[in-house]
């Protein structure tokens, strides 16, 4: 997706925007996705990873099948859609915080915790 350099471009302000600008998440968020789509790259683990490491206390990172799994397990409906959307988006981070909040006895420190228990909890044995 970053060959050319009008997608390298496209990709720099889309991610500059969504990790700084003031609008509202969802409409960063929602800008982002276009971006990927855009230039080839529309996925859950891109579309979710760099807010996931700027702020990981906040923010939640998807990985599909296995946050899927962890959803199913825990009886939490993510309305999961292969194309990375803001109805999933914020349904996976209240999943996220609701897992936080059930851990609390274990003392999670932010977003880091949660996924690590999600991949525990939803990979394959």
């Amino acid at each position: 997706g970053l060959k050319s350099r009008s997608s390298q471009t496209k990709f720099a302000r889309s991610l500059y925007d969504l990790l700084f600008d003031k609008d509202q998440l969802e409409a960063r968020f929602v800008h982002f996705c276009q971006a990927l789509g855009e230039i080839d790259a529309e996925k859950w683990t891109l579309a979710t990873y760099f807010l996931f490491i700027f702020s990981p206390e906040e923010y939640m990172f998807m990985k599909p099948l296995v946050t899927q799994r962890a959803a199913e397990i825990c009886a939490f409906e993510l309305n999961y859609s292969p194309q990375p959307n803001w109805l999933t988006y914020r349904k996976l981070l209240m999943f996220a915080q609701h897992l936080k909040d059930e851990l609390k006895e274990l003392a999670p420190r932010d977003m880091i915790d949660v996924q690590s228990f999600i991949w525990c909890t939803g990979e394959r044995p």
